[in-house]
């Protein structure tokens, strides 16, 4: 288990940054606002503003004095909206969930047909395309404001693992019970991307043995629902009770994977660095 954990945890995707044609300087082609580069799966897009806007800096329309500031910027994420891949749409993202876990919901969206014409063209390497933008407001409520910097995504990540321990254990004591030092390990894994720190803080608060509840998420494009999971219940018991239907297929890290797998052996296989096992249903 604990390789895969380890695969999961190394997971990249390949991200292309379009900067938005308002916040450039003049006459640029759409080639000159991008930037690729690598990102993990598990990571928090917005971290990863002030490297991108000083990958930008030169063609900046406005100086950036604080690159820490990362109040109303926004990425939308390009989709294929049909089975033919021509046509586009733009989906604002939300920078709470994990960014494989965002690449998950908003890919796992497109029919069964589109997805396998993708699986099958194996001489292409993937890249998800972004665009960055900066508005006076955020363009839709789903999107969690920030209103300084990065202390409010140290937060938000601590709120998560607290309401993720007490789904597991009925309390969040667990998580409470965490020294100063212990929280500032966990974080500084995911900010360093060190699994071995990481788990040396987790292993305090999953428990061995599930006994209550699974704390799961699952995306069916932009919607998030937050079902009640029993631990010894299957991912299909659970998806039928949801969504009143029967549902085939899912991802779960990147993966296609059966939904006649345990809860709790699912949870401790492809849990997300923010303590939520994440599920997104293909459309059929």
């Amino acid at each position: 288990m604990d390789d895969i954990q380890k695969l999961i945890w190394n997971g990249q995707l390949n991200i292309e940054i379009t900067l938005s044609q308002d916040l450039a300087i003049a006459n640029l082609t759409r080639e000159a606002r991008q930037i690729n580069f690598k990102i993990p799966r598990n990571a928090y897009i917005i971290s990863y503003l002030p490297f991108i806007l000083m990958k930008f800096e030169s063609i900046l329309k406005r100086k950036i004095t604080n690159y820490d500031d990362l109040c109303n910027w926004w990425f939308s994420a390009e989709q294929q909206s049909n089975s033919e891949l021509k046509d586009f749409t733009e989906t604002p993202l939300m920078w709470n969930y994990p960014i494989g876990v965002s690449y998950d919901a908003l890919s796992s969206n497109f029919t069964r047909e589109t997805i396998n014409k993708i699986n099958n063209t194996s001489n292409i390497i993937n890249v998800w395309k972004l665009t960055l933008y900066k508005t006076e407001k955020y363009p839709t409520n789903t999107i969690l404001p920030i209103y300084t910097g990065m202390e409010e995504v140290r937060q938000q990540f601590m709120h998560q693992w607290k309401q993720a321990c007490y789904i597991m254990h009925g309390s969040a004591k667990l998580f409470m019970s965490l020294s100063l030092q212990e929280t500032t390990i966990l974080w500084d894994s995911i900010v360093e991307n060190d699994h071995e720190k990481f788990l040396k803080v987790q292993k305090k608060i999953v428990p061995v043995q599930f006994t209550r509840n699974i704390p799961l998420r699952i995306h069916t494009g932009v919607q998030v629902v937050q079902p009640v999971c029993r631990s010894d219940k299957s991912l299909k018991n659970v998806l039928k009770i949801e969504f009143n239907e029967e549902i085939t297929r899912v991802v779960v890290q990147g993966i296609e994977i059966s939904t006649n797998y345990n809860a709790s052996d699912l949870y401790c296989r492809f849990y997300s660095f923010d303590g939520f096992l994440y599920v997104s249903i293909i459309k059929n």
